[in-house]
């Protein structure tokens, strides 16, 4: 099979959401969704940003970004993959040139963008 038949049949596959196998394609942030609703929730409640209450429920982030800085330099390029709401990202962005951030979930990532 020719390979722009075949990615056409891929694309068909992924647009009816389904696997030759019969296997059903979940879309993108699905499964994930409502992820951080508590986080955000709890945040409210208590007047503060939801990477405050991440960090109290889960290793700081400046500790976990600790674990990389130093493979780090002021010309480095990076590229974070699932970066959620910017737990680590927020440490990593001012030691480096330029910080890519990636996540499945867009309100992850609108939460990732504010200052």
């Amino acid at each position: 099979m020719r390979p722009g038949r075949r990615w056409a049949g891929i694309m068909a596959a992924l647009r009816a959401r389904r696997i030759p196998d019969g296997t059903t394609i979940v879309a993108k942030g699905d499964r994930w969704k409502g992820y951080y609703a508590y986080y955000f929730s709890e945040a409210r409640r208590k007047g503060v940003r939801p990477v405050a209450v991440l960090d109290e429920q889960w290793a700081d982030g400046r500790t976990t970004a600790e674990c990389v800085l130093p493979y780090i330099s002021p010309t480095s390029i990076v590229l974070e993959i699932a970066c959620g709401i910017g737990r680590v990202s927020r440490f990593v962005a001012p030691r480096c040139h330029h910080l890519y951030c990636t996540d499945i979930l867009d309100e992850a990532l609108a939460e990732a963008k504010k200052p």
